[in-house]
């Protein structure tokens, strides 16, 4: 995303997008080749700040609530989250792609569920 208002967020990581407008992050998290459930054209998440929030292609609809926090690199399940807060990270950034971390309970993956536009 460029143009008036926008500028690159540094720190949470460069494929973030903050839109001076708004004074929030704005992207999406959407299905990848790795997702149990395959690739996506919907988003699954929004990323508002350091919260993803289940967005309009989730499964179980938009959520008010955040499902993760960002923390560094990785995901945490935060208090939206079906299965409630979680101490261990479910996700891993990696440049646009979210991999399962070892907090995960499917485990660690090797392939990308979610990729970040």
């Amino acid at each position: 995303m460029s143009g008036p208002g926008s500028d690159c967020v540094t720190g949470l990581a460069s494929y973030l997008w903050h839109d001076t407008r708004l004074g929030d992050i704005m992207s999406k998290l959407y299905p990848a080749f790795g997702h149990p459930d395959g690739i996506g054209a919907a988003p699954w998440f929004q990323i508002k700040d350091d919260k993803l929030y289940p967005a309009f292609g989730h499964p179980d609809g938009i959520g008010a609530a955040p499902w993760f926090r960002i923390k560094d690199d990785k995901l945490y399940p935060a208090h939206g989250h079906p299965k409630g807060i979680g101490a261990a990270p479910w996700f891993r950034i990696r440049e646009d792609k979210v991999y399962p971390a070892f907090g995960h309970p499917e485990g660690i993956g090797a392939a990308p569920w979610f990729r970040i536009k």
